[in-house]
């Protein structure tokens, strides 16, 4: 009888390892498949995506170059690169916590263009006139490098670079509302502006009414000129929460959005895991 009870449990665990193989190899395939068809759209040198789930695990990442249609090194994960604006909240969460700076605080971004340590540093609306004055979160929300810049640098020296791995690492903090990271105060105030970048901000492309989708678009212009844009957030599909990372390297087609690019794979991979 013990035997037979032995064989039962076998059987489901075995049964279970099945499926949760064919999710995560159905996830990577999604993955990779939206990417591809983005960075086709979009006419991108490469880009990469990552899929967290709630316990952290990466159950899903590609990456790939269109130069020579081949998967990038498993390197490029973990490589600190620039990830511009997408990482400043990293930096945002000290000021707050020391009460250095208030997300209702207002900031004059003027024109969108400012120059910081002898860099000119643009927004991504500079030619249509700039923001003139927002408040902290809306520099969040809409992506303004200058408002963010001028709201914590005198403060800190805002860092970002990081892996792709640490900034997945980071968002995936506040999806499962880890408070190791920042008090309970802090993490409902970053959650909230997360929340806002979507229904109000520069991810507004991702909105949907059926699965709530959270987190930040991210922009770096490299030194040749080159547009990378990005977007990380996370979502609850089907009881389970996930965290997902996008870059879209140098996208010759269209205004370089991560709303718009980024945003593209991750709602391929929401309707994915909503449809499974």
């Amino acid at each position: 009888m013990n035997w037979i009870n032995i064989n039962i449990q076998l059987l489901l665990l075995l049964t279970l390892f099945s499926i949760f193989s064919s999710l995560k190899n159905n996830s990577h395939f999604d993955a990779k498949t939206s990417l591809r068809i983005t960075l086709q759209e979009v006419n991108a040198d490469s880009g990469l995506v990552m899929l967290m789930d709630s316990a952290g695990n990466v159950i899903a990442k590609s990456s790939l170059s269109l130069l020579n249609d081949k998967s990038l090194e498993d390197e490029v994960y973990t490589t600190v690169r620039d990830m511009g604006t997408l990482a400043v909240p990293v930096s945002l969460i000290p000021v707050l916590e020391k009460g250095n700076v208030s997300l209702s605080d207002t900031v004059d971004v003027g024109n969108g263009i400012y120059n910081h340590n002898g860099k000119e540093i643009r927004d991504h609306n500079a030619d249509m006139g700039g923001y003139g004055e927002i408040t902290l979160q809306q520099a969040i929300l809409f992506d303004s490098k200058v408002g963010m810049i001028k709201s914590l640098s005198p403060y800190m020296t805002i860092k970002t670079d990081y892996s792709p791995m640490e900034i997945l690492n980071f968002y995936h903090s506040f999806a499962v509302s880890d408070y190791s990271i920042c008090s309970a105060k802090t993490m409902k105030e970053i959650q909230q502006t997360f929340e806002m970048v979507v229904s109000e901000g520069t991810g507004k492309p991702l909105f949907s009414d059926n699965v709530k989708i959270a987190g930040k678009t991210g922009s770096v212009i490299k030194e040749d000129g080159k547009h990378e844009v990005s977007f990380c957030g996370y979502f609850k599909v089907n009881n389970a929460v996930y965290t997902c990372l996008v870059i879209i390297s140098n996208p010759k087609n269209g205004y370089p959005s991560g709303g718009v690019m980024a945003g593209n794979v991750i709602k391929e991979i929401v309707n994915s895991l909503n449809n499974k």
